[in-house]
């Protein structure tokens, strides 16, 4: 494989894994949010921070309660 194939490799590969710890990072500060006492501004910000990223709202709702379940253990 040619180098500049291998770094485009190696790029895929690290934005995929950084593309499946968004939703449980997501789930983590919906959590912190709703925990704080502004809310409302860190949902909105949350929001346009995942915007456009190719995430599922079912994506996000199973980690939100994978999260809580964790936390509840």
């Amino acid at each position: 494989m040619s180098m500049q194939l291998n770094q485009v490799n190696q790029l895929v590969s690290q934005l995929n894994e950084a593309r499946n710890q968004i939703p449980p990072a997501a789930a983590r500060a919906v959590i912190d949010s709703v925990r704080s006492s502004e809310p409302n501004d860190d949902l909105l910000t949350l929001v346009g921070i995942i915007a456009g990223q190719n995430i599922q709202a079912e994506e996000l709702l199973i980690a939100i309660r994978n999260e809580i379940q964790s936390t509840n253990r």
